[in-house]
């Protein structure tokens, strides 16, 4: 890997390590300003890594392999998989889709600007 690349690495990395123990200290006022922050870091963060997969994918013309480097690999693998089409079992069978429908109750949080 690239100098330049390694050091950015380093330091992004130790910049993460450094937040993760200052958090421990963060008081509540503080969580709501730290997840928004890290929000946008976490996105950027994901576009980053999605960028390099595309790349990968790319270079592999989007079949199953490997691209390896010093230290890690990137492996494509195709996965098939099936899944029940929730939309037209409702539209087709509505009494069956009905019974077999639970309600599942889950919590959002979300970190917006004020």
């Amino acid at each position: 890997m690239r100098k330049e690349l390694q050091t950015n690495l380093d330091v992004a990395s130790k910049a993460l390590d450094a937040l993760r123990v200052a958090l421990t200290n963060a008081s509540d006022k503080e969580l709501a300003d730290l997840g928004g922050r890290l929000k946008g870091i976490a996105k950027a963060s994901g576009d980053l890594r999605d960028g390099l997969g595309e790349r990968v994918k790319k270079l592999l013309r989007n079949k199953e392999g490997e691209v390896v480097g010093d230290n890690f690999r990137a492996i494509l693998t195709i996965v098939l998989s099936e899944r029940i089409d929730t939309t037209a079992l409702r539209e087709k069978m509505p009494d069956v889709a009905a019974r077999f429908t639970v309600e599942q109750k889950s919590t959002r949080l979300t970190f917006d600007p004020r």
